[in-house]
């Protein structure tokens, strides 16, 4: 089996492989994340068979406090799925401005609010 499990095993592989980066993750093995899913990215014949070992890895490099490499690796994942966003990001005091805005917007929702919000899909909404 592991000799060539990623050509005959390959559904299984991906499930294994990704759920171990995440038990990883969850324990705080960040080098042990990082090399699992370079694994996975690397041997997935999708982009969508590398969605959760992106996920997990950018997970994993922020516990890390590497925001600068999380960032860039979300642009680069966002890059593959054809969603282009500016490469220098906003003035600091411009993101508190609308982190406060936002703060005081939900502050006047109630709880039963907004878990009845319906989940944003589009795409074209989500992007500023």
């Amino acid at each position: 089996f592991l000799d060539h499990h990623w050509e005959q095993h390959y559904d299984l592989s991906i499930q294994l492989y990704s759920l171990y980066a995440e038990a990883e993750y969850s324990i705080c093995n960040f080098k042990e994340v990082g090399r699992v899913a370079g694994i996975i990215i690397q041997s997935a014949k999708s982009f969508q068979d590398k969605q959760r070992a992106y996920a997990t890895l950018i997970k994993s490099l922020g516990a890390k406090n590497k925001l600068e490499d999380a960032i860039e690796l979300c642009f680069s994942v966002l890059s593959q799925l054809d969603v282009h966003l500016p490469s220098t990001p906003p003035d600091k005091s411009v993101v508190m401005n609308d982190w406060m805005d936002m703060t005081r917007t939900l502050q006047k929702v109630s709880y039963d609010e907004f878990l009845s919000f319906r989940e944003m899909s589009d795409i074209i909404k989500l992007l500023p």
